[in-house]
């Protein structure tokens, strides 16, 4: 494995952002779904973009990271050489397998990144084929539907190439089947208007921290970190401030936090130590509500208030993992993951006309 600004990086990233994927519940995503769908299983994994061509295959990840020389890319080499495929290019997901059942997350991450370990548990689960054999396929929704038909008839009977499952019939009942029955993390919900979906189980968004305190707070004598202030980013790469959170991580884990926040100081103030915008969080919530919050400019090492504009909040939220995986910019930020995001998009624009930041809407 080896770190590099890679050609395959940013063509995964210009997908990911292509998507536009929307975040909603479940009972909001049956209210939007009303003619064709293709309904696929969430596969919490790496995604890695498969480049195949000579013989030889690669993974792309969104961290920058190509990832070569493992087990289950030699099985698709084989398998590809064997059914004459001479290029492609294909998205997907790779996660750890254990006993049948998929790793979480960490594990998987672990498992990728860690030399040591062995790599025979890593399956790769894709779920679009971008180009094959010179043939490219477009976003369309028969287009998609025509290339996850030939993604299922290639890739059949593998041991650890998992086209990701899809379904084309009742909404209710492929959740209560893959989500609640088999404790998959969600469906991705394409239509035929063109629109992508994403629904969960529990909410979560991924958001970057942008302060620790509360300077005033019993954990700090301790060196300890008792809240973080969490922000999205907008297109203009704004930090949008989604609330605070304080609660999930270890004591640990708190105190590793605090020291990371002193070496990255930029700013304080009585209730925070303001730091460099580059640890992402994924951080669960019960409810999320859009309001008008703090937002922030962070330039040449320092936070410039710009007024306050339109975001989701955070209520009742807990920290759940970093995101390692996850960089500060527009798209891991994206407002987007907020559910009903569409709606405020006037609102947005309105107030951010009157404070002087132009939003381009993500």
């Amino acid at each position: 494995m080896m770190a590099s600004d890679n050609p395959l990086t940013k063509r995964l990233q210009q997908w990911k952002k292509d998507q536009g994927i929307i975040s909603l519940t479940f009972d909001e995503l049956k209210e939007k779904v009303k003619g064709k769908f293709i309904a696929e299983q969430k596969v919490d994994g790496q995604s890695a973009l498969l480049d195949y061509r000579n013989g030889r295959g690669s993974f792309g990840s969104l961290s920058g990271v190509i990832i070569e020389d493992l087990p289950v890319l030699t099985e698709i080499e084989n398998h590809l050489k064997k059914n004459k495929i001479s290029q492609a290019v294909m998205v997907g997901e790779l996660a750890g397998m254990e006993n049948g059942k998929m790793m979480k997350f960490d594990d998987t991450e672990s498992l990728i990144k860690n030399p040591a370990k062995e790599k025979s548990n890593l399956h790769w689960f894709p779920y679009q084929i971008l180009e094959l054999n010179g043939e490219k396929f477009g976003e369309g929704f028969n287009i998609y539907m025509e290339g996850w038909k030939k993604l299922k008839k290639l890739f059949t009977g593998m041991a650890h190439v998992h086209p990701v499952e899809d379904f084309v019939t009742d909404l209710d009942k492929v959740w209560k089947r893959v989500v609640e029955k088999e404790g998959n993390e969600g469906l991705v919900v394409r239509t035929e208007d063109g629109k992508v979906f994403k629904a969960k189980p529990s909410y979560s968004y991924d958001l970057v921290i942008i302060a620790v305190g509360s300077k005033k707070g019993k954990n700090w004598p301790k060196k300890m970190i008792g809240t973080t202030l969490m922000a999205f980013m907008d297109e203009n790469k704004i930090f949008r401030v989604a609330g605070e959170i304080g609660t999930g991580w270890s004591h640990e884990e708190s105190r590793e936090l605090y020291s990371w926040a002193q070496k990255n100081k930029v700013d304080e103030d009585d209730t925070y130590v303001w730091v460099k915008p580059e640890r992402i969080m994924q951080v669960e919530w019960e409810r999320s509500n859009l309001k008008e919050n703090p937002a922030y400019k962070f330039d040449k090492g320092n936070y410039e208030k710009v007024g306050r504009l339109p975001v989701g909040t955070i209520v009742k939220p807990r920290f759940i993992r970093y995101r390692k995986d996850k960089k500060v910019n527009p798209s891991d930020l994206r407002l987007t993951q907020i559910p009903n995001w569409d709606k405020m998009k006037r609102m947005a624009f309105r107030i951010a006309c009157r404070v002087g930041v132009f939003h381009a809407q993500s």
